[in-house]
């Protein structure tokens, strides 16, 4: 491992067939002035003959002897153990197939066209690509069992303490390597690397941010990171008594529901299923009201995410979460002992400090897809306009393209898309009135809706209720405390001073 202080001088970077080893690791080389070590090279005898594995594992262990050098390559067993023994820094480009395939037959076609020298004297020719022995069939063929020996592998290694970087989208920048000084600041690297920053322990930041509606502040340097993925983090408390109820509605968001004891019901308030209980509770996009019932303990931590946000903090699009809810241990099982982990905080800062650290973990393992910036463009142009196709105008494609990219990272239509949008938005203002004698005609308007009368229509067929009963029965009306909770770090005894008072969020607490 790297001594404290100053950059890794041992970098491996693994991966699997056309993942941009080579590319990164050029880019390293050049800006370190360290050597740069292609296995290939090593393995690769004259006329595409390997050399025998003693011979490479002899061949590999002397290059690897010195003390600063740049490897990458992909092979496995003795070869990768020696190479991620000696590594003070191991880099793993785990990108899906889908975006290795088309490199690799790009990259193939064009070395084959320009006869480009590779190793040993080897060129790749049309003929050999076609041969049933060529990288095009065996690249993909062997891309999932490649990926599970290196996860293997990487755990093994990262347990005996090398540090690692686990990749598993392109965004155009590698801030964690600029910041270790292994590339310049302003390179866009097209294997570029999202980092894990260094977050303090539960418990050790100075105080809860002072926003409203539980809307999360980037009071340090890694809770930046999440501003974008995450819309809420705070406490709720679904009320005094010994079961508390909360109508779950309808969001452009996925929340997660954190309850700190006791198991979560949520049932579908217009649906004939049944309530499940959930340890932790993740729901999609829903165009219905649902219903939160939680015994015992009432308590927890309320988490939204924005439809990016799921697939860079959870790994899954929120397509995969549209209109049900799902256990956190079956959406994301690095997060299933998160509850656990959350009851033994003793209070508020611990747990949200816990909240991020778990959330910035899934941030560096999965984040952000390389269709992001074209997807966030299509979401805040549905918001601006109420015409499907003025919103495909302004992203600048058709509107076919505009209903399938939805549907497929969404799972819902951009239609339904715009509904969630305009029920959010009166929710919203209703929740900031916080009175039934609230003017619905001037908030309708504001939230985008033809008339009063199309507010109360939409009210009552995604909140199951008209607007004025909502208030009086789950607004500030009814009697619940300010936007942001109090913190219930005080474990204070229920009914006691300092209780912590039913949160009605501006925005809704748990939407389902």
């Amino acid at each position: 491992m790297a001594s404290s202080g100053r950059p890794p001088r041992r970098i491996a970077v693994v991966g699997p067939v056309a993942s941009g080893k080579s590319t990164l690791a050029a880019a390293l080389a050049s800006h370190t002035n360290l050597p740069n070590i292609e296995l290939d090279c090593l393995f690769w005898g004259p006329a595409w003959t390997p050399v025998p594995a003693a011979e490479f594992h002899a061949r590999v262990r002397d290059a690897l002897a010195g003390e600063d050098w740049i490897a990458e390559g992909n092979f496995g067993g003795a070869v990768a153990d020696t190479l991620l023994a000696r590594a003070e820094l191991a880099i793993w480009l785990d990108l899906p197939l889908r975006l290795c395939l088309p490199r690799l037959v790009v990259r193939s076609v064009r070395r084959a066209a320009t006869g480009r020298e590779l190793f040993s004297g080897n060129r790749e020719t049309l003929r050999h690509l076609l041969a049933r022995d060529s990288i095009l069939w065996s690249g993909p063929a062997h891309h999932h069992r490649d990926r599970r020996r290196w996860s293997a592998a990487l755990a093994r290694a990262s347990a005996a303490g090398t540090p690692l970087v686990h990749l598993r989208s392109a965004p155009s920048v590698a801030p964690l390597l600029a910041a270790r000084g292994l590339l310049p600041r302003s390179h866009h690297a097209r294997a570029g690397v999202l980092p894990l920053p260094a977050v303090k322990p539960p418990g050790t930041l100075a105080s809860r941010p002072a926003s409203r509606g539980g809307r999360l502040t980037a009071v340090t340097r890694q809770h930046s990171l999440l501003g974008r993925y995450v819309k809420t983090l705070d406490a709720y408390d679904l009320g005094p008594g010994p079961v508390g109820v909360h109508r779950g509605l309808p969001s452009t968001t996925v929340s997660l529901t954190l309850p700190l004891d006791d198991p979560v019901e949520i049932g579908w308030a217009a649906r004939s299923a049944p309530r499940t209980r959930h340890r932790a509770a993740v729901a999609g996009l829903h165009l219905d009201a649902a219903e939160l019932r939680q015994r015992g303990c009432t308590r927890g931590v309320y988490v939204t995410l924005s439809p990016l946000g799921t697939a860079a903090l959870l790994g899954l699009p929120a397509s995969a979460l549209a209109g049900h809810v799902a256990d956190l241990a079956d959406v994301a099982p690095a997060l299933a002992d998160l509850p656990e982990r959350l009851a033994a905080c003793r209070t508020w800062p611990q747990r949200r400090a816990l909240v991020e650290h778990a959330l910035l973990t899934g941030l560096a393992r999965h984040g952000e897809r390389d269709n992001a910036p074209e997807l966030r463009a299509m979401l805040a142009a549905l918001a601006r306009t109420s015409r499907v196709h003025e919103a495909a105008e302004l992203v600048g494609c058709s509107r076919r393209h505009l209903s399938g990219r939805l549907r497929t990272e969404l799972g819902v239509t951009p239609k339904e898309y715009q509904r969630l949008v305009r029920f959010e938005a009166a929710r919203s203002r209703l929740a900031a009135l916080g009175t039934t004698q609230a003017g619905l005609a001037d908030v309708a308007a504001a939230a985008g809706f033809a008339d009063q009368a199309h507010l109360s229509r939409e009210w009552r067929a995604m909140a199951g209720c008209a607007p004025t009963r909502w208030l009086r029965t789950e607004g500030p009306a009814a009697g619940g405390g300010p936007a942001h909770c109090r913190s219930l770090g005080e474990e204070t005894a229920p009914g006691a001073a300092g209780s912590v008072p039913r949160c009605s969020r501006r925005g809704g607490a748990p939407t389902a």
